[in-house]
């Protein structure tokens, strides 16, 4: 199987064709976002993963939700809580955090991804509900794969929470 090389670390993992995975190399014109993604693979925006990159005090934290899904920041604030330690600040990572320390930019994130093996990712519940398959990027613009959401699971570092602003989603039509 011909992975993108940030993605090479998976192919032992992919023989087993449990994960209903299938990448799909330069399959559009480049796109950089959630709803533009969903169009060009023919696919509702809930089918697509939203990732992000966040900057949480001064830590580097993953989240990724349905495209459709708008992420709250209070309720990441809250499952990240504890005693010994308080949220002080929430930031998306800006286009040149993407690029100094991952080496990407807009539309590349990618849960998968071997740079962000060692970064706490955190996956809304919803993920794990309704549609059997996901779609995300290759780690490109051009390219995507889809996946079996269990695959989330074989990530390092991650938390399932409810990360997700009640009541507010965006229209899943094409």
């Amino acid at each position: 199987m011909a992975l993108t090389p940030n993605l090479l670390h998976l192919a032992p993992i992919l023989k087993d064709k449990k994960w209903r995975f299938q990448h799909r190399p330069h399959a559009h014109n480049p796109i950089n976002n959630c709803e533009d993604a969903a169009v060009a693979r023919g696919i509702k925006l809930s089918q697509e993963l939203k990732s992000i990159v966040l900057r949480i005090d001064h830590h580097f934290y993953l989240v990724h939700l349905r495209g459709n899904e708008i992420f709250s920041s209070a309720k990441l604030a809250k499952v990240l809580k504890s005693p010994a330690y308080k949220v002080k600040s929430i930031n998306f990572a800006t286009p040149e955090e993407l690029k100094h320390y991952f080496g990407l930019i807009k539309g590349q994130v990618n849960p998968f991804d071997k740079v962000f093996q060692h970064y706490r990712q955190i996956f809304s519940h919803t993920l794990f509900l309704g549609n059997p398959n996901l779609y995300t990027n290759d780690c490109t613009l051009d390219g995507y794969i889809s996946f079996s959401p269990k695959l989330l699971f074989l990530t390092k570092n991650f938390i399932v929470a409810d990360i997700v602003k009640e009541g507010a989603k965006l229209p899943d039509s094409r």
